[in-house]
């Protein structure tokens, strides 16, 4: 029986018999009670009783009738019903309660969620809803955001960035860089410790660093420059050497991609991970959540919640009730966003490269209107490269336009406008929401023009060099030769680096040939949630989990 058919079944028995009072009934009058066959009757009877929500007393001989108590409301058996999917976890269940039961369920699932929220608290534990859902967590195996903060919670990097963007030691306690960026050495911090309780190794720090170098994917290019990564028996440091000079190199190395792992490996239901040296421990990991607990051992600063589970389930939830409060302290970063639009025609398309090209800058040309009614600003750096007023391109057919499945209003009205702007030419545009923009192989022979957003990483300088070599939109738009010769380009450019000014004149050149268009840029927020209830129904804003705490009750 589903999970809601037991509420419906004893609400139908409600409609005909009193609670608490006793009653002689025949198979056939449940028949009519149920609107069901006798066959389904008796199993409906039995669902009921194994709840306790009534009492069934059967008939002896035949014709004789049965017995029945109802001994539970509507009310009561739907916040057991709430309580008991609650505590598995079921949070899509519990939206589907409050549209079947709109009288009695919200004010029921309130009240049950406070009281999850207070329990959490007391434990200082924290239980995220609707969190994305997890497939991977070997740190260089992965470019989804949702993944990557996971591995930020399980996994150490040998430097990182603190929050005014300088480089500071971490996994290392101590660095150096020898005069022309081309040697790095890293000498590590004595006997921190694993989450299996063994002492982190330099054959680890080794192994994760060449794993990385040696995995396939866009952030492969950051790291494919190291030559050599060994041990210094004389100098006791991790060595590392480049290809050549590359003084922005150092940054590649506090991503996340970049942290590092033991060679050993756990196991679980949802599959297998390296055991890390992180501020959290993943303690269970199912298709339907992840667990994570503290790490006691932890060498320095302590995560602060001491269970955080993640379930995948929720986002119904979320429209219904929250417990999320936006008051909350919280920190906010600046970040870098750029949203571009791309074209790669494929077989299908009625456009030429040169029609795609006139497309782009036509597009480029009515940015201030967009302008004008949302505050985005356009990115003006490669003005130049673009006619000032070109024509409204004649053009006719249809083309297909990718773009991430976004959420957010502002990302929605982006999307409306470019396709106004591109049927004002006479095309009919047909959307393709994508679902996964870091891997668009699958995709990218449906579509013909690509529109996304791209955050470049602190600090800016290295973010550009990021961008050169990882962007999803020069992997879209570049097949593998066209980008080797680029990613070539780029390393040549950093072998003899003056400024950051290097970087944007490589920027120009991919843009000067007409099938990128950079649109809109500014400086956006993100709220960085530090302070949280006990229950969280929010899918985003937990860019470092061992750093949220638990806000505690003020209601008394």
């Amino acid at each position: 029986m589903k999970n809601d058919q037991p509420l419906r079944r004893l609400d139908q028995m409600l409609h005909h018999y009193q609670l608490g009072e006793r009653y002689d009934v025949t198979v056939g009058e449940l028949e009519d009670v149920f609107f069901t066959i006798r066959r389904n009757v008796s199993s409906i009877v039995k669902a009921l009783q194994v709840l306790g929500w009534i009492e069934w007393t059967p008939g002896v001989g035949r014709g004789k009738a049965s017995q029945l108590v109802v001994r539970v409301s509507l009310e009561q058996a739907l916040a057991e019903t709430i309580q008991a999917d609650l505590s598995a976890g079921q949070f899509d269940r519990l939206a589907k309660y409050v549209q079947s039961y709109q009288t009695l369920a919200p004010g029921l699932l309130r009240a049950a969620l406070s009281e999850k929220d207070q329990r959490q608290k007391a434990h200082n534990a924290l239980t995220v809803t609707h969190y994305p859902e997890v497939r991977v967590l070997t740190p260089s195996d992965t470019y989804w955001s949702a993944e990557l903060q996971i591995s930020s919670a399980l996994y150490d990097p040998l430097l990182r960035l603190d929050e005014h963007g300088f480089l500071v030691d971490h996994l290392a306690f101590d660095h150096a860089v020898n005069h022309d960026a081309s040697v790095y050495h890293f000498w590590l911090r004595p006997n921190v410790k694993c989450h299996d309780g063994l002492t982190l190794t330099a054959e680890d720090v080794i192994f994760s660093l060449l794993r990385i170098r040696d995995t396939r994917g866009p952030f492969q290019w950051l790291f494919r420059q190291m030559a050599s990564v060994v041990w210094d028996e004389q100098e006791h440091a991790v060595v590392v050497t480049l290809d050549g000079p590359n003084p922005l190199f150092i940054y590649a190395l506090t991503t996340a991609n970049a942290s590092i792992t033991t060679q050993r490996r756990q196991s679980f239901t949802r599959g297998d991970c390296p055991i890390g040296t992180g501020p959290l421990m993943l303690s269970e990991w199912d298709p339907s959540k992840l667990m994570l607990k503290r790490n006691p051992h932890y060498f320095s600063d302590n995560a602060l919640i001491s269970d955080i589970t993640l379930f995948h389930q929720g986002s119904a939830l979320d429209h219904v009730l929250s417990l999320h409060d936006d008051d909350a302290q919280s920190e906010q970063i600046d970040i870098h966003a750029y949203s571009f639009l791309a074209s790669r025609p494929t077989e299908r398309c009625p456009l030429s490269d040169t029609e795609c090209r006139q497309l782009l800058a036509y597009v480029a040309s009515q940015r201030r209107a967009h302008t004008a009614r949302t505050q985005l600003q356009p990115v003006h750096s490669f003005d130049a490269l673009y006619p000032d007023a070109p024509p409204t391109p004649n053009l006719s057919g249809t083309v297909v336009l990718g773009h991430p499945n976004w959420r957010l209003r502002y990302k929605q009205e982006l999307v409306d406008w470019v396709v106004a702007t591109l049927e004002t030419t006479g095309l009919t545009v047909e959307r393709l929401p994508l679902t996964n923009l870091d891997d668009l192989s699958g995709c990218r022979p449906d579509m013909d023009l690509l529109l996304c957003e791209e955050i470049l990483e602190p600090p800016l300088e290295y973010g550009l060099y990021d961008w050169l070599l990882t962007s999803g939109v020069l992997r879209y738009c570049h097949d593998d030769n066209e980008l080797e010769h680029h990613r070539q380009r780029v390393q040549a450019t950093m072998a003899a680096y003056t400024g950051k000014d290097d970087l944007l004149a490589l920027v120009a050149e991919v843009v000067s040939k007409g099938r990128i268009l950079p649109m809109f840029y500014g400086r956006k927020i993100i709220t960085r949630g530090q302070q949280v209830s006990g229950l969280h129904m929010k899918s985003n804003g937990y860019l470092d989990l061992h750093r949220l705490w638990i806000r505690p009750d003020t209601s008394e």
